[in-house]
């Protein structure tokens, strides 16, 4: 109960280095496709080492675009753009 506490504390002290669990979750697409601008990359990173849930979250979302790529590859084994593309801005719009 006191970790929790202490963990909830340092995660508002830190907030203007790490922002916050909406700002990141908001970013993990970006970050995953590494579209984001260096301050912008370096809070999803701090904020990801710090916090556990969204950590999750973005473990998940790696999880379901390499499970998404895999499905998406023709023949030759490129990925076909249209479906990652699609898939993307589906994540994007349902997280914004």
């Amino acid at each position: 109960m006191a970790v929790a506490y202490i963990q909830r504390l340092m995660m508002k002290l830190m907030r203007p280095w790490i922002g916050t669990c909406e700002e990141t979750e908001a970013r993990l697409s970006d970050h995953l496709e590494a579209g984001l601008a260096p301050e912008q990359e370096r809070r999803v990173r701090r904020h990801l080492a710090w916090c556990p849930g969204c950590r999750r979250l973005y473990e998940s979302l790696v999880r379901t675009v390499v499970r998404v790529r895999a499905l998406a590859r023709d023949d030759e084994g490129a990925p076909a753009p249209s479906v990652v593309a699609a898939v993307t801005e589906r994540i994007r719009h349902e997280s914004g």
